[in-house]
């Protein structure tokens, strides 16, 4: 299944990864890696640190490296920063208050035209994020019981 309708990159945030190596066989696993296979897929630093950081076991962090190796990863320049705590001031002064790192990420999203893909539904509240919603997968026919 290709999503040819999508041409920007989506940037996966943590969530999506985690509720990925938990369950591999769920459908937002299938379509995570629809997504890689297209090379939609991007991460950025702060993602793969959220990610890596909880693995149990060594083999479990270099098996999910090597994952992370090969997509494009946002990085995230001084500029960016600035732009980053500019946006959190900004949400601060409206009331709004979200983590560092979420903050970021919707800055490299917005800096690099990119799609977000989060599990968090707080990225609805920051102004300018584009987010990603992968189309529902249809349940095929029910096998009648025995």
């Amino acid at each position: 299944m290709s999503w040819s309708g999508t041409r920007s990159r989506i940037l996966v945030d943590s969530s999506v990864w985690i509720a990925n190596f938990r369950d591999p066989t769920a459908s937002l696993a299938d379509r995570l890696r629809t997504l890689i296979d297209d090379d939609l897929v991007a991460v950025a630093g702060a993602i793969v640190y959220e990610v890596l950081q909880g693995t149990r076991t060594s083999q479990e962090f270099e098996a999910i490296r090597q994952i992370f190796l090969p997509l494009r990863w946002l990085p995230a320049q001084p500029a960016s920063w600035v732009a980053a705590a500019g946006m959190a001031a900004g949400l601060r002064r409206r009331g709004l208050s979200f983590p560092m790192t979420d903050i970021l990420l919707a800055t490299l999203a917005r800096e690099h035209r990119c799609h977000i893909w989060s599990l968090d539904p707080h990225f609805t509240l920051i102004p300018g994020v584009r987010l990603f919603s992968p189309p529902k997968v249809r349940p095929g026919p029910r096998r009648p019981r025995r």
